[in-house]
Order: structure tokens, then sequence, then C-alpha cells
């Protein structure tokens, strides 16, 4: 009798024991988990800020969300200096990866409200960016002859390639660049203005412009608006 209770009990004992085994088999290998992704968080940390290393320290973070998804401080935390390493790089990436952590982190308050920050900022900075430039093609007098200036010294007028030309003297980019210039009179095969010795005028209020043409082999003297037009 005795012999079956001491079986009996040596086996109970066994089975604790076993299930205790087990029990911080678990324990020890969850926080070997959560030592691992800190681990690995500050190796990241340390190639981000400390060397400089934002693409390496990128791939850390982004390892730790996929190996220890269920460790959400860590996890939050990481995806948080994602975007960071992508905002240090200057790419607009960064704005996801904060959207990331408000998103799929709703619950780490903190990494939260860290990232709706950067988000506002980021917007800002983007709104303050200014548009690229545009280029268009214009045309500009190749081979200018002599030239005049407006009464009001706002405008030259001259001569190239056969027509009557004028050129703002302060252009809108700058007040020191010319502005761009603009055909006021267009050249053909039987006539085509010229300026000689000067013969190029501007009538006294500056709303006319006389100037020499020759038209089929015949010299005149035309006058146009100083908008441009027909002679």
């Amino acid at each position: 009798m005795r012999r079956r209770d001491t079986m009996k009990n040596t086996k109970k004992i066994l089975f604790t024991f076993f299930v205790l085994a087990f029990s911080l088999l678990l324990i020890s290998n969850d926080v070997s988990s959560q030592q691992t992704a800190g681990e690995l968080f500050e190796k990241a940390l340390y190639m981000e800020e400390a060397k400089g290393d934002v693409q390496t320290a990128i791939d850390l973070y982004q390892k730790i969300i996929k190996q220890f998804p269920e460790n959400r401080e860590v996890s939050a935390r990481a995806q948080l200096h994602i975007g960071l390493c992508y905002e240090k790089l200057g790419l607009k990436k960064a704005q996801n990866a904060f959207q990331k952590v408000i998103d799929n982190f709703p619950e780490r308050q903190e990494e939260v409200a860290i990232a709706k920050e950067r988000i506002a900022a980021l917007s800002k900075a983007l709104e303050k960016v200014p548009h690229k430039p545009t280029f268009r093609k214009i045309r500009i007098p190749a081979n200018p002859g002599g030239g005049v200036l407006s009464p009001d010294g706002k405008n030259l007028v001259f001569t190239s390639e056969g027509c009557i030309w004028s050129v703002p003297i302060h252009g809108k980019v700058d007040p020191d660049i010319a502005g761009a210039p603009v055909r006021l009179t267009e050249a053909t095969e039987t006539m085509r203005a010229w300026d000689l010795g000067g013969m190029l005028a501007l009538s006294a209020d500056g709303k006319w412009i006389a100037f020499n043409a020759r038209e089929n082999e015949k010299v005149e003297i035309y006058i146009i608006p100083s908008s441009g037009g027909k002679p």
C-alpha cells in the first residue's frame, strides 16, 4: 500500500516538474524574444544616431516590426523611427511612415502624438517649397542693329533680321535684367525694315514708331503703333 502511494506521489511530482519546466521554458522564450527586440532596436538606434547610417537603421527597424509584431511597444517605436529616418533622407515617404504609427499602433499614445506632430510639420514644409520653374521657348533678335529709347525710357526699339523689335529695359524677374523682346513687325520676302544712321524714331508720346523699310527694291518710311502691327 505504501509502495503504491509512493509511486503516485512520485508521478505527481514528476508531472508537476514537467509542467513547471514547460511553463518556465515558455516564459523564458517570451522574455528572450522581448530582449532580442529591444537589443535589435538599440542596434538600429545606434546606426541611426551614432553612425548616421539611416538606411541600415531603416532595415533593422523593419526587421523588428516583421519579427516581433507581438511586441507592440518596440514595434511602434521602430515604426516611428522609420519615419524619422526617411525625414533625414528628405523623402516624402516619411509622411506615410508616420501615418502607419497612427493607424497600426493607436494605443501607443506617445508615439502617435509624435507622429502627428511630424506629419503637421512636414505638411507645412511642403507647402513652402517653391514650384519648379517653367521654361518656354521664345524668339529673340539674333542680329540687332541701332536702337532708340522710348520717351519714357522703359523700352528699347530696334531692328533685327528685317523686323522691328521692342524690349523692356527692366524685366519682371529682376530690375537689372532686360525683359523678353517682342517682335512688332513681320519681315517678308518683299519688305524688310532697317535702321541706318539712327533714322528709327518714336513719336513724342511714344505711341508711334517710324522706320525705314525696303519694299520691292523701293525704300519708304513706315509708321506703326508702338504696340506693333502692319505698317
